[in-house]
């Protein structure tokens, strides 16, 4: 598998050697990632938006994000689940929280205001809820363009 621990650091430093084009990038983009992720006008916004990515990680931060998405979940972008009374259970990323309430977004992207004398447990996941790299089985070819696109400015 490409993105097997032992081989993370040789697998990079070869990708990182192939000629990559933003075009194909952005095909492994629209196929792969634009379910949860938007980048410009392409994706949703279930993920963190990764308009201007560029700005903030290179390649290698990518790499690195892209084949271990649980050792750097973004703030904001932790899963929860809360368990209500009523026997209700919510997943998905808290919007926002004060004394009375707790919002959160689920999945789909539907906002549920919760009352929080009304929740019975709160428990963050500790895993991204983006897939394991591995399942994406990415060609290096895949992985060099798809980095290539993901730096591009829009």
């Amino acid at each position: 598998s490409l993105f097997s621990n032992a081989e993370l650091k040789c697998n990079l430093d070869n990708i990182l050697k192939i000629k990559s084009e933003g075009i194909s990038g952005k095909r492994v983009f629209e196929t792969n990632c634009s379910s949860c992720h938007r980048k410009g006008d392409s994706g949703n916004n279930i993920g963190p938006d990764l308009s201007k990515i560029d700005q903030k990680l290179d390649k290698v931060g990518l790499f690195e994000a892209i084949t271990r998405p649980s050792s750097s979940l973004v703030f904001g972008y932790e899963t929860f689940t809360l368990s209500t009374k009523s026997g209700d259970s919510f997943y998905g990323f808290i919007l926002s929280e004060n004394d009375k309430n707790i919002t959160i977004k689920d999945l789909a992207g539907k906002q549920h205001s919760i009352l929080k004398k009304d929740i019975l447990k709160k428990e963050m996941d500790k895993n991204s809820i983006m897939p394991d790299a591995a399942s994406f089985q990415f060609s290096h070819q895949e992985i060099a363009d798809l980095l290539t696109y993901l730096t591009l400015k829009n």
